[in-house]
């Protein structure tokens, strides 16, 4: 659903309302890069032309970092432009914390579908029949 102008001109109102000691643009984009110029920041970080989904977004940051070459995955690459602030983590976790009714409702419909073991469900995905969960461990 598109925003209207006045929902636009209030997210960018809020944006630009604080200061921020650092952005990053970690999606590489033309749009992602224009929010990152405009925050006001003195530290605009993110990834080098090879890494870039469009490359005009180059433009909007002032730190440019390229993560090594080669089949890297994404989570590494976006661990790797928070060493330019000096957190360098090799966890790549994300727990996704879940309800437990939440939880019990999506184990008992993957296991009504003869599911077990590890199965992966997308936290965004819309879908009326199950609700949002982790990837978890369904069987014993």
């Amino acid at each position: 659903m598109v925003a209207t102008w006045k929902e636009v001109r209030e997210s960018l109102r809020q944006l630009r309302s604080r200061r921020y000691d650092v952005v990053f643009d970690f999606q590489g984009l033309l749009k992602s890069g224009v929010f990152t110029r405009l925050a006001r920041s003195p530290r605009r970080i993110g990834f080098g032309p090879s890494h870039l989904r469009e490359s005009r977004s180059a433009v909007r940051t002032g730190e440019r970092l390229q993560p090594p070459e080669g089949r890297t995955h994404v989570i590494d690459q976006y661990l790797y432009l928070l060493k330019a602030v000096g957190i360098d983590s090799p966890d790549r976790s994300s727990p996704i914390e879940v309800e437990e009714e939440l939880d019990d409702r999506a184990r008992r419909i993957l296991e009504s579908m003869g599911l077990a073991g590890h199965v992966a469900m997308s936290p965004g995905m819309a879908h009326e029949a199950v609700e949002p969960a982790a990837v978890r461990e369904t069987g014993p």
